[in-house]
């Protein structure tokens, strides 16, 4: 695959002294990777303040906190015409709405969900939903928002990715997904059902 160059007078960003160089450096660095024609990519967010790592703050919080990071970044990144064509996951239904009333309130993107709740979901039942139902022809790039709450959201995006972003012009973008939770072994698909 080929790569872009890195300028030999290349100088790696220096880290961020507020929300918006976190901002400007993520955008920079996905644009990059788009230029580079990567379908997958990551990009986490500290919450709780730019020392901070995954957990620092309550959960609510966090998940909150990232919704709002997540619509800064879109409003940066994503031009005003392409804003249609996006594609937006939360976790589930009830995220979706919730981000409809605050962070999203008249924003054009295409808001979604991964997961729908259900009364038995503590016991690893939850409704399937079948991701290629969800996409929709036009959609062009699709934004998972914080999928680490339970295995499931993670297995629905791998499930996103395979068909619907696998060789289609497509790229997905997963924002404080806790992936290295996955890289390290510490959940292990073996472990959880998925309907």
């Amino acid at each position: 695959m080929a790569s872009t160059t890195i300028p030999a007078t290349f100088i790696p960003p220096k880290f961020p002294t507020d929300y918006s160089d976190l901002i400007q450096q993520a955008k920079t660095a996905t644009e990059l990777a788009l230029k580079d024609n990567k379908q997958l990519m990551e990009i986490e967010f500290p919450t709780a303040g730019l020392q901070s790592v995954p957990g620092d703050g309550e959960g609510g919080n966090e998940m909150t906190d990232s919704m709002v990071l997540i619509r800064e970044f879109c409003d940066c990144f994503i031009r005003a015409e392409k804003a249609t064509r996006t594609r937006i996951f939360f976790p589930e239904a009830n995220e979706v709405e919730f981000a409809r009333k605050s962070a999203f309130e008249g924003a054009s993107f295409k808001l979604d969900y991964l997961t729908k709740p259900s009364l038995f979901e503590d016991f690893g039942f939850t409704e399937k939903v079948k991701m290629t139902d969800r996409v929709k022809p036009e959609d062009e790039l699709f934004l998972v928002a914080y999928p680490y709450f339970n295995v499931n959201e993670m297995l629905v995006v791998e499930e996103l990715y395979k068909e619907a972003v696998v060789n289609t012009s497509r790229k997905l973008i997963i924002f404080n997904g806790e992936l290295d939770r996955i890289r390290s072994g510490c959940i292990l698909r073996r472990h959880y059902n998925y309907y």
